[in-house]
C-alpha cells in the first residue's frame, strides 16, 4: 500500500497506480506516432474537400458507380 501524502487522499476503495517510467526515447517515439496520425487525418480531409466538388459519381465503364 503506498503512504498518504499532501496530494493523495487516504481513502478506502481508491485505485492504487504503479510509478510510471518514461524516458526520452519512448516520449520521442510516442511523439512521432502521435505527428503522424495527425498527419493521416490531415490528408483525409484534404482529400475530402478536394472530392466534395467533383458532384455525383458517373458510372464507370461496366455500369458500376466508383
Amino acid at each position: 500500500m503506498v503512504p498518504c501524502n499532501v496530494r493523495v487522499s487516504c481513502r478506502k476503495g481508491l485505485p492504487v497506480f504503479n510509478k510510471v517510467v518514461v524516458t526520452i526515447d519512448s516520449l520521442v517515439a510516442q511523439g512521432r506516432r502521435l505527428a503522424q496520425e495527425q498527419q493521416m487525418v490531415n490528408d483525409h480531409k484534404l482529400s475530402q474537400d478536394y472530392l466534395k466538388d467533383t458532384g455525383p459519381s458517373q458510372p464507370g465503364l461496366i455500369g458500376l458507380k466508383g
